[in-house]
């Protein structure tokens, strides 16, 4: 009896274990805090600034964000293996979207597959996933 008590429990624990190693944010190394994305219902995206156990407990996230020292830029295309898709120029800075075999939700822009978007304005980089939802 106890035996089997046992492991009941311990497939429980492992799958608690399993579903937060794939709701980890993709960010998690960075910071403690993120940029999460969510729809409201009026279908708009809202930006909220939160830590990483509201992250795990959100069950309507579409995707995360964070603000970082544009000069982290190497190190986190270097940490996902990116491979750049695309470049975009506009008047407050550059969009870099990219590619990771390393991040699962992606999506399409300019008819490309992406799931890592970077902007990069004179002084800061925001990073996005799948994309940068809102404003910069």
């Amino acid at each position: 009896m106890l035996k089997k008590l046992f492991s009941i429990l311990s497939s429980c624990i492992i799958t608690f274990f399993c579903f937060l190693g794939l709701k980890m944010p993709v960010f998690n190394k960075y910071a403690d805090n993120f940029i999460m994305y969510t729809l409201d219902s009026n279908n708009k995206f809202v930006s909220t600034k939160v830590d990483i156990f509201t992250y795990l407990i959100s069950s309507d996230v579409i995707g995360e964000g964070i603000i970082l020292p544009k000069e982290k830029q190497t190190e986190l295309i270097k940490d996902f293996n990116a491979q750049l898709i695309l470049v975009e120029n506009i008047n407050q800075g550059t969009n870099y979207y990219y590619y990771s075999p390393k991040i699962r939700k992606s999506v399409r822009v300019q008819n490309k597959t992406v799931n890592l978007h970077i902007f990069i304005s004179e002084n800061t980089m925001m990073a996005g996933s799948p994309i940068i939802f809102g404003s910069y």
